[in-house]
Order: structure tokens, then C-alpha cells, then sequence
């Protein structure tokens, strides 16, 4: 799931569109989820598993294989 935050909803759309993302997204103009999950920028991640437990979280992109290697 993507938080877009900082800009505009119609700035976010734009992107999710130029990209072609799949995932929902979702729009955060006070960023409080990203307060809630430890994020202060973008790009980041956060994964947790079904669960709920905090599997990782990191600056930057992530590719398949290291998501990979943080499941249990």
C-alpha cells in the first residue's frame, strides 16, 4: 500500500498514474501515517507481516529479493 504525502491529491494521482501503480494508494496531506509507521521521507518502506509484526522498514526502494529475505 502507497501514503502519498507532502504534495497535492491531484500531484499523487498524476504519479500513481505515470507509474502505473496497482496497489492502493492512499492520500496523507498531514503525513500522520507516516509519523505512525517511523517514516520521515520518501522513498520508504515499511513491512510487516500478516500478523502485524514489524518485518523491516528502510529508506530508499527495495527490490523483490531482499523483501524476500525478510519473511519468516
Amino acid at each position: 500500500m502507497g501514503f502519498g504525502g507532502g504534495d497535492t491529491l491531484e500531484a499523487g494521482r498524476e504519479f500513481v498514474a505515470k507509474h502505473g501503480l496497482s496497489f492502493p494508494n492512499l492520500y496523507d496531506e498531514a503525513r500522520e501515517t507516516w509519523g505512525a509507521l517511523g517514516v520521515s521521507g520518501q522513498p520508504a518502506w515499511v513491512l510487516y507481516d500478516a500478523g502485524g509484526a514489524l518485518l523491516g522498514r528502510g529508506a530508499g526502494s527495495i527490490v523483490a529479493d531482499d523483501i524476500l529475505a525478510l519473511l519468516p
